[in-house]
């Protein structure tokens, strides 16, 4: 059931359009591939093995990346050998050319991290976010979304920058601190660890029965993700 508190609803609806007419108008799109994923990420297979080896147990092999811009990571993470046998799905604000490209009409959803429209309760297994909750003005709307959409065991994985700053059209950014006690006082098992690469922080929020601790599938993306970076480089070449 979708649903978004009366006293959000403005605010959600404003920043929706402000985000679209700036998108228009400044010709806003982001290309990240998938190795730019891996590097925002801190690597992303050890998180979709994790999907797909407990696809059982989740009862969802549905992943959603959220504010996916052009969805050129989205579609190779759907051709990579990790994601085949999930089903991978993204959100977008916009209906941009570069999002029918890349991915396609199915499984993409035009709608803000504080809604997800059109997709039902407990029927996501992991949501990956390059930025794309950071720069939400209803953090809390967000959280109850993500809540909602994951299954019991699921895995909620996002970047954040690691101070507030004025980076996006005069907007300050969230930082993980703002999604950290919430998840936690939703059960959540969460861990936190600084990219120092980029001054930003990546998130890894597992919801309970907790099937793996957040900190450990975190951990093991970290191990490798130079080398995960490297494969996706090779599979992928830059365009």
């Amino acid at each position: 059931m979708e649903y978004i508190n009366d006293n959000w609803r403005s605010v959600v609806v404003d920043e929706i359009r402000r985000a679209r007419r700036y998108d228009k108008e400044y010709g806003y799109e982001l290309y990240r591939d998938l190795s730019g994923y891996i590097y925002e990420l801190m690597g992303v297979m050890h998180f979709l093995e994790y999907l797909s080896s407990n696809s059982s147990k989740l009862r969802s092999r549905r992943v959603l990346d959220i504010g996916a811009g052009s969805c050129m990571a989205t579609s190779q993470i759907r051709s990579s050998l990790r994601g085949r046998d999930l089903t991978v799905e993204a959100t977008v604000l916009r209906l941009c050319r570069g999002a029918e490209v890349n991915f396609g009409l199915k499984g993409l959803h035009v709608t803000s991290c504080e809604v997800l429209r059109e997709i039902p309760d407990l029927s996501i297994a992991g949501i990956i976010s390059v930025f794309g909750v950071a720069y939400s003005k209803v953090p809390i709307q967000a959280i109850f979304q993500i809540n909602r959409v994951l299954v019991p065991s699921g895995v909620f994985k996002s970047v954040f920058y690691s101070e507030r700053a004025r980076i996006y059209d005069g907007l300050t950014p969230n930082i993980p601190d703002d999604f950290e006690s919430a998840l936690k006082n939703h059960g959540y098992d969460v861990a936190v660890e600084k990219h120092e690469r980029v001054g930003s922080k990546v998130l890894v929020a597992v919801k309970p029965p907790i099937l793996i601790p957040a900190s450990e599938l975190l951990s093991h993306d970290i191990s490798d993700w130079s080398s995960q970076q490297n494969e996706a480089i090779k599979l992928f070449p830059p365009r």
